[in-house]
């Protein structure tokens, strides 16, 4: 009998290890009929490609495979073959978050692809690596390779292909928040992928245009187009679509419960796990981390955060680390762990500088701050040069005075020519030499206070550069405003390197407050003023309970009193919070010294209200009483502008004089059909060009939000 268990038992261990191995072996087989090498490459690169969306690590080793028997042929078929491996092996170093090597695989197959002058592998080349670029956040690049990948498409007209390079641009357009834009791309790639019956992209298109939805607040339709898209992917078993819906209905907030979306996002981990896809298993990490956060389960937000943070260093991703980084200082803070909260908020603020250092924005801001920075040194050069030309110019007096002596007595001791001759000689060389000592050592002293003077401008640039790393990382983030926000734009320029405006935001139970103030004073002393006013609009809400704007504003000023002490100064900050609670689907808002601007549409006109206000600061000076709640009426695709007074106070235009709040409203009518971005681009160009050479007056900050 136990031998008879024991043949059990080993047929079917046997038979497992069969069952494991037959794919492999049935894949060996297939290439042990390929008639020449040709074949056998072929059938590799095929099974490679149908890997990707199941295995990364199994399609790397066939890619790979693949390529070692291509060195044996020489031949166009074998680079043509060469250039769809290597973008093979492109998909999956992205998949496995290493962005380089996607990048470097792409061009070594655009290489080849030029080489052969065949049109379709160039523009297959161009369109992998835009999905690199775009991780990285590198979107000119992004756009300037997928606008390359569409132009050869088009040439060859090339539908498939145009299809694909569609859909890209339209996820590009999403990323950038210009959403009908991105709709109308992306329902142009879906009906092109009907046309080729490509269920898989046909889902993928659907899945985008979810996405857009979702973001722009239309959970209900987001839902319905994510069901109907995992339709399609579990109808041709594929499990990396699967595993997007799972993870994109899992962040269904407003529509879903913890635990159903918790659920969402298991299924979706494990897959992502199974796939080998470490870029979205940080993703994930980050978004479970969310849900315990919000139900405040701060332990577990922490340990699940700590496993996506561990992944995101160990394949460098950037982005994954800039959200953990910013989520675990949260749920520290939130735990009272204040050290470990403040150690995860400076690496935030770092690593968010040396990636805005990446982009144009920043560049100009690094522009700017270095022709001010050799300006004021121009200034301090040309005072030290010109304190020691008025030097050397008394020195030159008193020589040329002294020659002219030396004249009259030689006029005068004309008999005592040799005596005088001698006399005038040594008396100049001991002026000459004691003139030429004189200037060195004022050069030297000169030279001494300059580099003392730099040494020390050095360090204030450096030092204020710092404190603007930990201001920036204190402001809204655009993930923030874009998850809580339908449409929107910001626009923030500092006169300085460091802002007295600032614009923050938060959440709480369901509601989302956004706040664009002006503490009083500019660069420095302004910034300080921010974070006091920031730490305390933190407080009232996150801390003390407080929900309504106006009470919130009430116990700012309090905070701010208490703090600042003395009788005499009168600091604080104007402003505008304004709540938008997402329950209730009401807006409303606190206005100090500052009110909002609501611009709707009228049938073809465009109706303007500047919506009513406190004239009171949030601090020391004018009334003392109570803030007022107001309310804000608004239909969908109006908007709602809230800004500071830097951009109306600028001086410039032909006459010099102010932009003022007249020609500013214009503006904003103007252009409120436009798209936000459109809209921000056109509000800075306009600024640039009336503020002209002069210096900037005060810190500009204007933020659109299309309701």
């Amino acid at each position: 009998m136990a031998l008879k268990l024991l043949y059990i038992i080993s047929y079917i261990l046997l038979a497992a290890t069969s069952f494991a191995s037959i794919q492999v072996d049935s894949i060996d087989v297939k290439l042990s009929k390929c008639k020449n090498s040709n074949e056998r490459v072929e059938l590799l690169a095929k099974i490679a490609s149908e890997e990707t969306s199941k295995n990364v690590d199994k399609s790397n080793e066939y890619a790979n495979r693949a390529l070692k028997e291509l060195k044996t042929i020489n031949s166009t078929t074998s680079a043509k073959m060469a250039c769809g491996i290597y973008r093979t092996l492109a998909i999956n170093y992205y998949y496995n978050g290493n962005n380089d090597s996607s990048i470097l695989a792409c061009n070594k197959a655009l290489l080849l692809a030029k080489k052969l002058k065949d049109s379709k592998e160039i523009a297959d080349a161009y369109l992998c690596m835009q999905t690199a670029y775009r991780e990285m956040g590198k979107y000119e690049k992004a756009v300037e390779v997928s606008s390359m990948a569409l132009k050869y498409y088009e040439k060859d007209k090339n539908l498939k292909g145009q299809a694909k390079a569609t859909l890209n641009i339209g996820i590009l357009y999403d990323d950038q928040k210009q959403y009908n834009r991105a709709l109308e791309y992306l329902n142009q790639a879906k009906l092109l992928f009907i046309q080729l019956k490509d269920t898989a992209q046909i889902a993928n298109a659907i899945t985008r245009a979810a996405n857009v939805y979702k973001d722009t607040r239309s959970q209900d339709t987001a839902k319905t187009m994510y069901l109907e898209a995992l339709k399609l992917f579990e109808s041709i078993h594929h499990k990396r679509g699967i595993a997007v819906i799972y993870n994109n209905l899992a962040g269904l907030n407003n529509i879903i419960s913890s635990q159903e979306a918790l659920q969402y996002y298991d299924r979706a981990l494990k897959a992502r796990i199974e796939l080998g896809d470490k870029v979205s298993v940080c993703m994930i990490y980050n978004n479970i981390g969310a849900v315990y956060m919000n139900d405040k389960k701060y332990a577990k937000a922490i340990e699940c955060l700590n496993k996506g943070l561990a992944v995101a260093s160990e394949i460098d991703s950037k982005q994954n680390l800039l959200n953990i980084y910013h989520a675990l200082a949260g749920s520290y803070r939130r735990s009272n762990r204040l050290e470990e909260a403040y150690s995860m908020l400076f690496k935030y603020a770092s690593l968010k500088d040396s990636l805005f250092n990446k982009e144009s924005i920043e560049k100009i801001e690094e522009i700017q701050t270095k022709y001010e920075t050799e300006k004021k040194e121009q200034e301090i050069a040309l005072l030290n040069n010109t304190n020691a030309l008025k030097e050397l110019e008394i020195n030159k007096n008193k020589i040329e005075i002294s020659k002219q002596n030396q004249e009259k007595v030689i006029i005068a001791l004309a008999l005592l020519f040799f005596i005088g001759i001698s006399i005038v000689v040594f008396r100049s060389y001991r002026i000459t030499k004691k003139s030429k000592e004189i200037i060195t050592l004022q050069k030297k002293e000169i030279e001494l206070q300059k580099n003392e003077v730099d040494e020390k401008q050095k360090e204030i640039v450096d030092s204020i550069n710092y404190a603007k790393r930990i201001q920036y990382a204190l402001l809204a983030s655009e993930d923030l405003l874009a998850n809580n926000l339908n449409e929107h734009f910001v626009l923030f320029k500092p006169k300085d390197i460091v802002s007295g405006d600032f614009y923050w935001a938060t959440n709480k139970n369901d509601k989302f407050y956004l706040a664009v103030c002006d503490s009083t004073g500019h660069g420095v002393p302004g910034a300080f003023m921010s974070l006091l006013n920031i730490g305390f609009l933190s407080e009232a809400i996150n801390e003390k309970g407080i929900v309504e704007p106006n009470k919130i504003f009430d116990y700012v000023r309090i905070r701010l009193i208490e703090s600042i002490g003395k009788e005499e100064q009168q600091d604080g900050m104007d402003g505008i919070l304004v709540c938008f609670d997402k329950q209730a689907n009401t807006i409303s808002y606190a206005a100090a010294n500052s009110a909002p601007i609501l611009i709707s549409r009228n049938n073809l006109e465009r109706e303007f209200k500047e919506l009513p206000k406190d004239k009171m600061p949030v601090g020391k000076g004018g009334k003392n009483s109570e803030f007022n709640l107001f309310h804000i009426q608004a239909q969908k695709n109006d908007m709602i502008y809230l800004y500071t007074d830097g951009y109306a106070d600028q001086f410039g235009g032909e006459k010099g004089k102010k932009f003022k709040y007249k020609q500013l409203n214009e503006l904003l009518i103007e252009s409120s059909s436009l798209g936000l971005n459109d809209q921000s681009i056109l509000l800075n160009q306009k600024f640039v060009n009336w503020k002209g050479n002069l210096e900037q007056v005060d810190d500009v900050c204007v933020i659109g939000i299309r309701i």
